[in-house]
């Protein structure tokens, strides 16, 4: 654990000091996929010092386990090869368990949810989900407006950082690069010392550059991506499931705390979903009492917005944010100012591939 967590500040240093550097950039997005990256399934605790050792080889060879394009990927997340429904289910309760996420061993015990197939016709639903970004409109010109600084209105603290890693729920899954935010939680806990009290300080000078827009065009792609699988429906159709860089989900988490007493203040009552606590579970246990008493002449109307988030304007959020909300805009342009890819199936590894490459174009 020490290993990784001197690797990981050394990386980050390196990121912090020169946020214009695309190789250190890509070396930390690199390093967990390269040294965290399971090969192969989870069997359970009896292997637990077998995998140590061999991330710790890995980690020690870091840069050299950089996988090339010519070299056989033997990675296997999430769109492992199907193998018989009741083993994946043992194997995924397990590694769950392991993480100490109980409440997602019950959510799966009890959910009869497929995943779809990794088809063209599946390929084909997901591009009808996310349609292509508009073209810029005046509701842009505020967005635009903005002078973009290398500091962030207000630097956040080392117990700001904490607290959104902490706020992570158990089992969280990792993005493009296979960092998972348990990961963070076993290198910063108290029982880490001193090591870890240095990664908390170089993560958060590192949240601090993101916050302040400091993420290379070239970086973005990947930072603000996100590895995508599709549930099946029970009513037919398909549900989009995008997990995004854990490192970017960090920043956003951090940004979203930082301003979320401001936006509750903003937009409350009309709005209940941000920054209230418990105020959508009030909201439903108050409809059902609505509905349950419901009076000659009284009706209850529910609207759904078919595919709402995905078919929201980009240009808008950011017009609305560098009005109202405009200590965090720098990072809301990082993540809108352009479209993000969504890796679905082998797209995923060509792009990380391809990412390979590029770092050892750049050392020669």
């Amino acid at each position: 654990m020490s290993q990784s967590s001197l690797e990981l500040q050394r990386l980050l240093s390196v990121v912090c000091e020169d946020p214009d550097n695309i190789v250190s950039w890509n070396n930390l997005l690199l390093f967990s996929f390269c040294c965290f990256a399971e090969r192969g399934q989870r069997a359970g605790k009896r292997h637990s010092s077998t995998l140590a050792s061999k991330m710790n080889k890995r980690i020690s060879d870091f840069p050299k386990t950089i996988i090339f394009e010519d070299q056989k990927i033997d990675v296997i997340p999430l769109r492992s090869k199907r193998s018989q429904e009741s083993s994946k289910l043992a194997v995924t309760v397990s590694s769950k368990l392991e993480d100490g996420d109980v409440r997602g061993v019950i959510r799966l015990a009890a959910s009869d949810d497929t995943l779809a197939p990794f088809t063209d016709a599946t390929i084909e639903e997901l591009k009808l989900k996310h349609p292509p970004r508009a073209a810029n409109t005046q509701l842009f010109s505020a967005a635009n407006a903005i002078t973009q600084s290398t500091q962030p209105n207000s630097l956040m603290s080392e117990s700001a950082i904490l607290a959104a890693v902490r706020s992570f729920q158990l089992g969280s899954a990792g993005g493009l690069d296979c960092l998972r935010p348990h990961h963070w939680k076993d290198l910063i806990n108290t029982g880490t010392g001193d090591v870890g009290r240095r990664l908390l300080s170089r993560l958060t000078e590192f949240v601090n550059i993101c916050l302040a827009g400091r993420v290379p065009d070239t970086v973005k792609p990947v930072f603000c991506g996100a590895s995508l699988c599709a549930l099946n429906k029970k009513g037919g159709g398909i549900r989009p499931i995008a997990v995004g860089c854990t490192w970017r989900r960090l920043v956003a988490k951090v940004a979203c705390r930082a301003v979320m007493s401001k936006v509750a203040g903003m937009v409350s009552p009309t709005q209940i979903g941000f920054g209230i606590r418990r105020a959508a579970e009030a909201a439903a246990h108050a409809a059902c009492i609505y509905v349950a008493s419901l009076q000659p002449g009284q009706a209850f109307l529910k609207l759904d917005f078919t595919n709402a988030f995905n078919t929201l304007s980009r240009d808008a959020i950011q017009n609305y944010v560098a009005t109202d909300l405009p200590e965090i805009m720098n990072f809301v342009k990082v993540c809108y100012d352009q479209s993000s890819p969504l890796c679905f199936g082998d797209y995923l590894l060509l792009l990380l591939k391809a990412l390979c490459c590029f770092v050892l174009q750049q050392s020669l």
